[in-house]
């Protein structure tokens, strides 16, 4: 068992709170009065109400104790289906956690991750009743394209805060654009590796002119710090395919580029 002794503290309970008032709106919407009162026990002390069962994703993501040593104890002792860990690398990846800290979610990033991408992500302990290590593999265009859909939203519309946990690892996207191929700007029948081409393409659009769709408050300005990142990584051409360079030089010499259209869909019959 975990020390959970630290929930008995009154300026941890305090923070808490504030973190429990948004979630509680959200979840009251579709959970009755006691489902919301049996995560709020388990938010605030990791104890579990008798017939209110959480289930495996709420456990992870509602424990007290949002550490490497927490997620272990959930991964081993609280989570019952092994394909938990599975579920939860591939869906968190495309969000940003209402349940955790900025450093928390950094440090949850961290867990999963080493600081460049690797095809296979195993738990680091016995996952679920089943107790075994569970291995994931990882497609490289779609962890890439998830990476591009979080920073069109944190550079458009000032989503995630100013420092998610994507520019904080950024050589982790770094380590991923080798995986780019020249189908992704036109020729692909991959609606993914599409997404990625013109995700691209917008990215290097921002680096030469930047403007977001609405006011963003971003004092360090991390945005500008991360596209000026991105533009030198693109000069200096390390680990870039060749495909990728020659979009950055006709964004640089300002051709209208056309984003790659997906598939047509075959109509039955």
């Amino acid at each position: 068992m975990v020390d959970l002794s630290f929930t008995k503290d009154p300026d941890w309970i305090a923070e808490r709170e504030k973190m429990w008032e948004p979630l509680a709106e959200n979840l009251s919407e579709d959970m009755r009065k006691k489902e919301v009162e049996a995560r709020k026990v388990y938010f605030f002390t990791g104890a579990q109400l008798e017939n209110f069962p959480i289930a495996d994703v709420g456990l992870l993501r509602f424990f007290p104790l949002q550490t490497p040593e927490g997620w272990d104890y959930v991964y081993e002792k609280l989570v019952r289906k092994p394909i938990t860990f599975e579920e939860e690398l591939n869906s968190w990846i495309f969000n940003q956690s209402s349940t955790r800290t900025p450093e928390q979610e950094l440090a949850y990033w961290d867990y999963f991750f080493g600081p460049t991408f690797e095809p296979i992500v195993r738990s680091r302990v016995p996952v679920g009743r089943a107790g075994k290590i569970v291995e994931v593999k990882l497609s490289p265009i779609k962890v890439l394209g998830a990476i591009l859909s979080g920073l069109s939203g944190w550079l458009r519309q000032g989503l995630y805060g100013n420092s998610p946990k994507w520019v904080s690892r950024k050589e982790f996207f770094h380590s991923l654009l080798p995986f780019v191929k020249p189908e992704c700007f036109g020729e692909s029948k991959d609606r993914i590796e599409l997404k990625v081409g013109t995700l691209l393409i917008s990215l290097m659009e921002y680096c030469k002119n930047y403007s977001p769709d609405t006011p963003i408050n971003d004092p360090e300005h991390n945005r500008e710090k991360f596209l000026k990142w991105f533009a030198d990584c693109l000069e200096a051409g390390e680990g870039i395919p060749e495909c990728v360079k020659s979009r950055w030089a006709d964004v640089k010499s300002g051709k209208d580029l056309e984003p790659p259209k997906p598939p047509k869909r075959k109509l039955p019959g």
